[in-house]
């Protein structure tokens, strides 16, 4: 899931620049392309866009079915983590996170600040029910859920029986973690959060771990609204 800056070669690889569009085009890794996580998620609900939109945003973005992915973010790394899930949901395999964030790569990869629009790639999105959850797969599930919210919103209140690990407890100020063998695990883990954003973090933790993990996009506000539809 994760790769360092010394186990690619850019030439090999498609990179994407998973930060806000303003921080991409004040610099970037050289020939890197840019999806902003305002492309994939619907900001109200947590969850991805249309099968359709992802294919044209991902096909606008040069991605080629097969070709290498390798994504980078900055500080804390949540739009890296959601890109690489949802090309997870897209059926796109091949997905890799640079490891450490860009301010410090940016000090051993070439960078500019070109935004001459990408070659046109070729993708269909095929949805992987594999790495999504929904309310009814969240309600009878018997295995280990993981809220990834801070302590007091957990405190507040969570899905019966999840365990919390803050997102913020999977990185520190340079990057993502060099091991998460600590993270409790069954054979599948189900994790959420607020609204599917942070929740991402604990997705590739997991994925670097070859642990089954499903994402649960819409979280702990669409587990509110349907509980409260029942009563």
């Amino acid at each position: 899931m994760f790769i360092d800056i010394d186990h690619f070669k850019l030439n090999e690889v498609i990179i994407i620049d998973a930060r806000p569009r303003i921080f991409y085009t004040k610099s970037h890794i050289k020939d890197a392309v840019n999806i902003p996580i305002s492309q994939i998620m619907d900001p109200l609900t947590g969850m991805p866009k249309p099968p359709e939109e992802l294919s044209d945003v991902f096909t606008n973005a040069g991605i080629v079915e097969n070709v290498p992915i390798v994504i980078y973010d900055d500080y804390p790394g949540v739009n890296a983590a959601r890109l690489a899930w949802t090309l997870h949901y897209c059926g796109l395999k091949n997905v890799a996170i640079i490891r450490k964030f860009f301010r410090y790569i940016s000090a051993h990869l070439p960078i500019e600040n070109s935004n001459a629009p990408p070659q046109r790639g070729r993708v269909r999105c095929v949805q992987n029910p594999n790495v999504l959850a929904d309310y009814d797969t969240v309600k009878n599930y018997k295995g280990l859920i993981v809220d990834l919210r801070s302590r007091r919103e957990y405190i507040k209140g969570h899905i019966k029986g999840a365990v919390n690990i803050p997102w913020s407890d999977l990185i520190n100020n340079e990057g993502f973690l060099n091991d998460y063998t600590w993270l409790p695990h069954d054979e599948e883990v189900i994790v959420y959060c607020g609204q599917g954003l942070y929740s991402a973090i604990g997705y590739v933790a997991y994925a670097d771990l070859g642990i089954r993990v499903r994402l649960y996009a819409g979280g702990y506000q669409d587990w509110l609204k349907h509980e409260a539809n029942q009563e």
